[in-house]
């Protein structure tokens, strides 16, 4: 048998080596191209947001970025509703004497925290407010910071930036010995009109 010199093995080597890692480069690539794709929205977490509201227990089934500013703002809505359907009916709450609503604002950016006493009350504005009916169903909206002065932080720990994605809040709501407090999902009905939620 013909004997092969050093540079014929370095050359057989090279070759079962390439032939060798093909399979792992082709596996590889799906890997690459989901990397680049666009992230699925998060799935729904647990609510644990509970309380007391105005002499009332408060346990919200759905909350909702109602508006987002170029300011960077968002407010949001938090519903305690029967068989609420929060896509359908953001920004809406049918009058019912079981029905409660929290709003709050906040900075829209992961992470970011503010003081519930911070709420503006200007300009017309109201950023934070509560509303709900009573048996006869007459209407009340008391004002953050105008009716009344609670305490506590709102907290956002995922913000979402297109329609159909589920952001997080942490809330901590105290109004003399009532509190409201735990975490929610923030269902986006559109798309943020500003860049950089993170």
């Amino acid at each position: 048998m013909r004997s092969l010199s050093l540079s014929s093995w370095l050359c057989l080597a090279l070759a079962a080596s390439a032939v060798a890692c093909a399979p792992s480069q082709q596996a590889a690539s799906p890997a690459g191209e989901a990397a680049g794709a666009p992230s699925a929205p998060a799935p729904p977490g647990p609510i644990t947001l509970r309380g007391t509201l105005f002499g009332a227990p408060f346990a919200p089934v759905a909350a909702c970025l109602i508006q987002a500013g170029a300011d960077g703002l968002g407010q949001i809505e938090i519903y305690q509703a029967r068989g609420y359907d929060v896509q359908a009916s953001c920004a809406h709450l049918p009058a019912d004497p079981e029905h409660r609503l929290l709003a709050l604002e906040i900075p829209w950016k992961e992470g970011a925290r503010l003081d519930v006493s911070a709420h503006r009350v200007s300009s017309g504005v109201a950023a934070g407010y509560v509303v709900w009916w009573d048996k006869d169903r007459s209407f009340h909206r008391k004002v953050i910071n105008h009716d009344f002065k609670p305490t506590g932080t709102v907290e956002v720990l995922r913000a979402g930036a297109r329609k159909g994605d589920l952001a997080r809040i942490k809330v901590t709501f105290v109004n003399g010995a009532e509190t409201v407090e735990g975490e929610i999902d923030v269902y986006i009905p559109r798309d943020v009109p500003f860049a950089s939620v993170r």
